[in-house]
């Protein structure tokens, strides 16, 4: 398993405007060839005026993976991405990640 992550630093009091944002618009996940689930995890908390968000998306290969930003239906979804701006402090930053495998609790 792996996951593509876009990181994003929200001004506080704009967090909910981000939200409904990212909610509303059509994320295009149903045309692309890879991606098995997407979240949208927040902080819990506040730091120093921000609040951390990343759009957490698991893919089923390595491959998928590294392609995630290249696919057309990826660019489509972000092409306005720039209508965040204003509720961002910086922007977003793209990790990939390999998941070793789950350890169960006993």
């Amino acid at each position: 398993m792996y996951i593509a992550m876009n990181r994003f630093t929200v001004v506080r009091d704009k967090t909910r405007a981000f939200e409904v944002l990212w909610q509303a618009r059509d994320s295009h996940l149903k045309d692309m060839a890879g991606p098995v689930q997407f979240q949208m995890p927040k902080e819990l908390e506040a730091k120093g005026g921000i609040r951390l968000n990343a759009s957490h998306s698991v893919l089923a290969s390595k491959e998928a993976c590294r392609a995630w930003p290249r696919f057309d239906s990826f660019r489509v979804a972000h092409k306005n991405v720039g209508s965040t701006a204003k509720h961002r402090e910086v922007a977003p930053t793209f990790d990939s990640f390999s998941v070793t495998p789950d350890i169960a609790a006993e």
